[in-house]
């Protein structure tokens, strides 16, 4: 028998071995997902924070078939769902329809549902130092399907802008060279708008549930109706189960760099810093409906008052502002110092008139070395007239400067030694940059900044930024060195929220979940209950597990607690 013939028969034997091998151990195979040949559109669950790229025609392996959705919720929380729409032909004029949530103990209106599509179009990379790549992912959650327009063929996207003399032209936003018309501005549509799929796509549906903060607690249901200009394509049911107890604060403090400050006379509405009176406002409400109570502010001290007035009206925290009006630098006369002490006081009397109580003063970004210890007197000269210092910087910056440092806002993952350090002085460790806002992952963002923040021993998050474009804030390609770092894009009359943004609040909501069973511990052991095995178990967390089934485990631990 020749060679040629001997491994051919054992190249045989070998796949008999691997095959058998297979088939007898536990290795989980892709699921399948069957479709319906006979229907016009095949429904899925689909968990809205965990990560899934979606192309407009992948489907991913962990959906399952739509029945009903179903979740609990704390009363005045802000609840995400999320279904998947497969086409098996073209559909028009898509509606989705929805009922009051009946219960019980009363309902919950429908207007208390907001639904959205979560928008698929090219994006320059998975990380935001990527500026080269074109990807297909969901990103935007957008009421009008039209706004955006997706070329497949040419990798390309363009937007709806608006002019004022009333006429709209899509622009486009793919081409690095494109210019983004400096009159021209984006408004979606307040309400979800009809819809259409081209056959073999899909379109993830988006669903924020605010539950009324006054609602007794009990089961709500909903029926949600979707069709299309001729039939009902799918009926199904939303089941929440209101729970009996409202979340506490979180313990973390929520903070974000917030570069918009109020300018009535701008003319570029579209950017990250000039912002209209009624854009300011919707944006610092719709920080503090996504738990970030602290926004920084880069507004200075003469034009400052209006912003203060409308983050008061809004509800914000106001125990301590964190200011980039005015920073530290690293003067070295006594002139020098003297002046930025003069600046400072001027600042903690203006923000004492809107009672705040506390003003945190930015140093010098990222400064390393030499220019990071140039800075020691001007900490000191902050600290000794009662302002505190905070500032972005690396592991190194404890070494140096973590005496004066109040706040340090540490980049990259969590380090429990650094949280050990910054606690030994009686200062406090926030975390950014892990990763930058703007990448289309939200599962990425509650996990690093929600329990993993409080299992890693830090105060807070103050990740960067709400938004900050490089070029036009739509076009990830017209910069040269970053992609924007957005979670969110403004709008003339509001702002676009993004699957990221709403991976974050999710972080929030778990941590106040955890915080509301922390603070219920400590009430049992304050009366002398024996809650040993409740803290064995919370010492037992373990942050890189499923996130949903960790908050059901948070839940029914509260619930167990009379």
């Amino acid at each position: 028998m020749n060679l040629k013939v001997i491994m051919k028969y054992l190249t045989i034997i070998f796949l008999f071995i691997i095959i058998g091998f297979l088939f007898s151990s536990n290795i989980e195979f892709p699921k399948i997902v069957k479709k319906n040949p006979d229907s016009k559109a095949d429904f899925y669950v689909i968990p809205p924070t965990k990560y899934n790229r979606l192309t407009g025609k992948n489907l991913p392996d962990d959906i399952k078939p739509l029945e009903k959705l179903t979740a609990r919720s704390s009363p005045g929380e802000y609840l995400p769902l999320s279904f998947l729409i497969q086409a098996n032909e073209k559909l028009k004029n898509i509606k989705i329809m929805w009922t009051d949530f009946i219960g019980n103990s009363g309902k919950i209106p429908n207007t208390a549902l907001d639904v959205s599509i979560a928008k698929v179009w090219y994006q320059a990379g998975y990380r935001t130092s990527d500026n080269t790549q074109k990807i297909l992912t969901q990103e935007l959650l957008i009421k009008n399907d039209n706004l955006i327009k997706v070329d497949y063929e040419k990798e390309m996207n363009f937007i709806l802008v608006k002019f004022p003399n009333g006429s709209e032209s899509y622009v486009d936003v793919t081409t690095p060279t494109a210019i983004f018309p400096e009159n021209g501005i984006i408004e979606d549509s307040q309400s979800l708008l009809p819809f259409s799929i081209e056959a073999n796509f899909n379109k993830q549906i988006w669903l924020t549930i605010h539950i009324p903060s006054n609602v007794a607690s009990g089961k709500y249901i909903s029926q949600v109706t979707i069709s299309d200009d001729n039939e009902t394509l799918k009926s199904f049911p939303i089941e929440i189960e209101v729970l009996p107890f409202k979340l506490d604060e979180s313990r973390i403090t929520y903070g974000i760099y917030y570069h918009g400050y109020v300018d009535n006379f701008t003319k570029r509405t579209m950017h990250y810093t000039n912002k209209t009176e009624k854009q300011y406002r919707i944006e610092m409400k719709d920080l503090k409906e996504h738990g970030v109570l602290y926004p920084t502010t880069y507004q200075v001290l003469q034009n400052l008052d209006n912003d203060l007035k409308i983050r008061k009206e809004v509800g914000l925290q106001n125990d301590k502002i964190f200011t980039l009006g005015i920073t530290t630098g690293n003067p070295q006369s006594e002139s020098e110092i003297n002046n930025l002490k003069e600046n400072v006081k001027a600042w903690q009397n203006k923000i004492t008139q809107f009672g705040y109580k506390e003003l945190y003063v930015y140093g010098i970004d990222e400064a390393r070395g030499d220019q990071l210890t140039s800075q020691r007197p001007a900490w000191k000269a902050v600290r000794d007239i009662g302002a505190k210092i905070f500032v972005a910087g690396y592991r190194e910056t404890y070494a140096a400067m973590g005496d004066l440092l109040d706040v340090g806002i540490i980049q990259g993952e969590l380090d429990k030694e650094q949280a050990i350090f910054y606690h030994s002085k009686k200062n406090k460790i926030f975390s950014y940059s892990n990763p930058q806002a703007g990448e289309e992952n939200p599962e990425i963002y509650r996990r690093n900044y929600g329990i993993a923040l409080w299992k890693a021993g830090y105060d807070g998050a103050m990740d960067y930024a709400y938004q900050k474009n490089y070029g036009s804030t739509w076009n990830d390609w017209d910069s040269k060195k970053y992609r924007d770092e957005n979670f969110t894009y403004p709008t003339a009359d509001g702002i676009i929220s993004t699957i990221q943004w709403e991976g974050f609040r999710e972080g929030v909501n778990d941590v106040r979940y955890l915080s509301t069973l922390l603070n219920k511990i400590d009430r049992l052991k304050a009366k002398g209950k024996d809650v040993s095995s409740l803290e064995q178990w919370i010492n037992s967390i373990d942050t890189s597990v499923d996130l949903d089934m960790l908050r059901q485990q948070i839940i029914d631990k509260i619930l167990s607690i009379e």
